[in-house]
């Protein structure tokens, strides 16, 4: 049986590439699932948006982890996972990849690079970590992935363009 990181690189690595549906909570993934989506992205913006807060780091860990595995049960297609910054440091890093990683589905997760207070990617005032800080934080990423589930695929992203203060482009539509 193919593993959900599996499956995400072979959706992935498809030409035509894959688009992983947002949703909100459980109800609207399995809505996703029976539309026929084949991988569904869980946000921290929606996460926290479904519980009327703004997504500038005030959800936790906890439950951020909690919001996914109503989520990861919900479907048996791959998920990808936001996870902020990893919700601290680099042992924060492990102990949030350790409890994701042991829920179903999980394909992917991605961490940024902001300084806590993290914000939303499309709001002004970001800071991004010294480059080695941010770097170690992935290495325990990685570690952590490959004693777990080597096959679930982390995504590493930036926000260093707009925190230096790049400029949106309209016809790019975004700051990227």
């Amino acid at each position: 049986m193919i593993n959900a990181g599996q499956r995400f690189g072979e959706l992935v690595a498809r030409p035509q590439g894959l688009f992983a549906y947002g949703v909100y909570d459980a109800m609207s993934a399995k809505m996703a699932e029976l539309a026929g989506h084949e991988a569904i992205y869980v946000g921290g913006y929606a996460a926290a948006g479904s519980r009327m807060l703004p997504d500038m780091g005030i959800l936790t860990a906890t439950e951020m982890l909690d919001h996914v595995k109503f989520i990861a049960q919900a479907v048996s297609v791959p998920l990808m996972v936001d996870i902020d910054d990893g919700y601290g440091n680099a042992n924060n890093v492990i102990r949030t990849i350790s409890e994701l990683l042991s829920l179903p589905n999980i394909g992917a997760f991605h961490i940024e690079d902001q300084r806590y207070p993290k914000r939303c990617g499309h709001i002004k005032g970001k800071e991004v970590l010294p480059r080695r800080e941010f770097l170690g934080k992935l290495r325990a990423a990685i570690d952590t992935r490959d004693k777990i589930d080597p096959n679930c695929k982390i995504i590493a992203r930036t926000d260093a363009f707009s925190a230096a203060g790049g400029n949106r482009d309209e016809s790019a539509g975004g700051d990227i």
